[in-house]
């Protein structure tokens, strides 16, 4: 057999292949039919009998979002969302002890997004004396039930005794951020940084 009619034989099986599942694919979607599993789907014929991406709860709906110049993924809980991004804010110099007040830092939000968490971090950790604490406030008022603490010793609050708890997740675009420094110690602390960490809404 020559390699031309090889190549002629695979073509025509691979156009086969792909019409038989274009075709199961058109039914699954434009009627009721079922996709059957031996075929790569799931046996279902509704949405509601399709596997969330846990593979034991059923999806029951899917909200498009209205935002389309926001980029979107489909989460397995069945709705989408947007993907993790953070803002980092340097709220003092490496080199220049911390000193506790409101209105450190200050930006306003370039778009809306939903905070899911929020850290701070050091260049020189404090010695001793009262725990750094921080506030971070939306429009003038905090969005944190359980401050941001950082521990005496210790360069960023991920391995505080007390995580900080957000009390005002939703973020506006143009809403005014600003960061207060509560509390300070025995002056060592240094290099003060602050993430907010979110999605796209």
């Amino acid at each position: 057999m020559s390699i031309a009619d090889i190549d002629n034989a695979l073509r025509t099986l691979l156009a086969v292949m792909r019409n038989s599942l274009h075709s199961d694919l058109e039914t699954f979607l434009s009627t009721t039919t079922a996709l059957t599993v031996a075929k790569g789907g799931t046996g279902a014929s509704t949405l509601t009998g399709i596997l969330k991406g846990n593979g034991t709860s059923a999806v029951t709906a899917i909200s498009i979002p209205s935002d389309t110049n926001a980029v979107k993924f489909l989460n397995t809980d069945g709705t989408f969302k947007g993907p993790k991004e953070s803002f980092i804010i340097k709220i003092t110099d490496d080199a220049t002890a911390l000193a506790a007040g409101t209105g450190k830092g200050y930006f306003r939000m370039p778009y809306a997004i939903s905070l899911e968490s929020v850290r701070a971090s050091l260049a020189t950790a404090q010695t001793s004396g009262s725990i750094v604490t921080v506030d971070i406030n939306k429009n003038g008022s905090t969005i944190l039930s359980t401050k941001i603490t950082l521990d005496n010793g210790e360069a960023t609050s991920t391995t505080a005794v007390t995580a900080p708890v957000i009390s005002g997740s939703s973020l506006a675009d143009d809403d005014v951020i600003t960061i207060d420094i509560d509390t300070i110690g025995d002056g060592t602390a240094k290099g003060l940084t602050v993430t907010l960490i979110g999605r796209q809404v």
